[in-house]
């Protein structure tokens, strides 16, 4: 339950910037429709149901009838007309708690008009819900005196019977059961001004709600990827770490934190050894030179010999690195391939040692082969226990799976805010597709200070190849030689 609710607020917290401009907007449209509602005036008028003979409750609930009646927007339009009240002037009905009094009120711009409304519409009403009741009296009165005159008129009336018809008529006349009478016709008239506090406090409160509300339904159709519940619950993978924005000193201490704990987690993996780590993407990202090297370094650190492998070749840094030094690319299109040691870059003081992407041209899917790779790789085992490589991302790049199906385990890196949930989904199915083994998503924010350098590894062993003895301009003489002639 609290892992859910952290989860929505931290949705809401990332686009905490609309929360505010919707909650911004509906306090501002509280406060202008108090400038521009006024002061208004509410007059009423009181009417009552009072029948001889029955008790006030069941009077009341023939008033709930009258109160409906009354409301209905085209019946209250034509007694409206037949009141003579301007359009302008609103009506409502009600009753007063559970009694047999109905209240008529009448809302206007002054007093004046909002009383002598209330007034005329209180009488237009009783008057008409009366006037069927009293023309149906008025028919049976009218029979009845016929009759009494008739008796009137006969030498042998009898005064009982014309007695009794003499009571009639006036038990007729003054029944007012279910006839609605005047209990106050001017009740007075009440001053209603908004408030301006109140309604930019429920501005307030419904703009947060507002605005919570849309996060949230924003976040859910959003395609980009921005938490490890986004991944889980869009992609169906999990996040072994976030990593997040760096520059402060307080930040970049978190970020490094995670690094660590991503390094951990690789160590922890049951990986063989010597091992192949793959990091790739969806899509093209800085995060991917940056987690590929953080492993690679904290393994380092933990004492495990560590090779870096620059394999994506489709880079804009390997597009422009005419005159760089030999690596990947050359030893892959080399006939005669010398030992690993004369690609890897002599590496600065605990920095782990790296191949470059090499200086060889041509189209990168034509070097990455089943089998020149695998060489690669067992080159590449000889003198490291963990091999880290660079790979592009594997829905820009095929030779990308070419990578993933040799290696160990894959780290997909993800972009937050940016790699968007079809190209993972995608990624995802062309690692299914040579059966790699996808050990999580990261996600990082790439934007940080430059990275120092980690504390030195331990010493290789003697048998192992001299990596700090190279001679580069050698080597590269002698790899450009070979990759002339295939």
């Amino acid at each position: 339950m609290t892992s859910t609710l952290n989860v929505q607020i931290e949705r809401i917290w990332r686009r905490r910037v609309l929360v505010l401009l919707i909650t911004a907007l509906a306090v501002l449209g509280a406060v202008a429709a108090v400038k521009e509602a006024g002061t208004s005036y509410t007059g009423r008028a009181a009417l009552i149901v009072s029948s001889p003979g029955r008790a006030p409750e069941q009077d009341a609930i023939l008033v709930v009838g009258y109160v409906d009646y009354f409301n209905n927007e085209p019946y209250q339009e034509s007694i409206r007309a037949r009141a003579g009240v301007p359009d302008d002037v609103a009506f409502a009905a009600s009753m007063a708690a559970a009694s047999p009094i109905l209240y008529i009120d009448a809302t206007a711009n002054d007093p004046e008009t909002a009383a002598s409304a209330a007034t005329l519409m209180a009488g237009a009403f009783r008057d008409d819900v009366n006037a069927v009741r009293f023309a149906g009296r008025a028919s049976t009165l009218d029979e009845l005196r016929q009759q009494l005159d008739q008796l009137r008129s006969s030498p042998q009336a009898d005064p009982v019977a014309m007695a009794q018809l003499q009571d009639r008529i006036t038990a007729i006349e003054l029944d007012t059961t279910n006839e609605l009478q005047d209990q106050q016709l001017s009740a007075g008239v009440a001053e209603e001004s908004p408030s301006l506090m109140r309604n930019a406090v429920l501005g307030l409160f419904g703009g947060l709600i507002l605005g919570c509300v849309a996060a949230l339904a924003l976040d859910a159709v959003s395609k980009r990827l921005t938490t490890a519940d986004d991944v889980r619950g869009k992609v169906g993978v999990e996040t072994l770490v976030e990593v997040p924005r760096g520059g402060k000193p307080r930040a970049e201490h978190r970020r490094e934190e995670q690094f660590r704990r991503l390094a951990n987690i690789v160590g922890l993996a049951d990986l063989p050894r010597p091992a192949t780590l793959v990091v790739t993407a969806p899509r093209r990202t800085e995060g991917v030179a940056q987690v590929m090297r953080a492993i690679a370094e904290h393994r380092a650190i933990q004492g495990e010999r560590c090779l870096i492998l620059r394999a994506d070749l489709r880079s804009s840094e390997r597009m422009t690195n005419v005159d760089g030094s030999p690596g990947v690319a050359d030893f892959l299109a080399a006939v005669r391939r010398p030992g690993i040691a004369g690609y890897i870059l002599v590496s600065a003081p605990g920095a782990v040692p790296e191949m470059p992407t090499g200086t060889e041209h041509g189209d990168p899917y034509t070097l990455f082969t089943r089998e020149r790779f695998g060489d690669l790789l067992h080159h590449a085992h000889n003198v490291a226990d963990v091999v880290v490589v660079e790979a592009p991302p594997i829905t820009e790049a095929a030779e990308a799976q070419v990578m993933c199906a040799a290696a160990d385990a894959v780290v997909l890196v993800v972009e937050r805010g940016t790699t968007r949930v079809p190209e993972t989904v995608e990624a995802c199915r062309l690692l299914g597709q040579v059966e790699s083994r996808l050990l999580g998503a990261v996600i990082i924010d790439p934007r940080c200070a430059p990275r120092s350098v980690p504390a030195p590894p331990p010493a290789e062993s003697a048998d192992s190849d001299d990596l700090d003895t190279v001679d580069l301009v050698e080597v590269r003489e002698s790899a450009s030689d070979q990759t002339a002639h295939p």
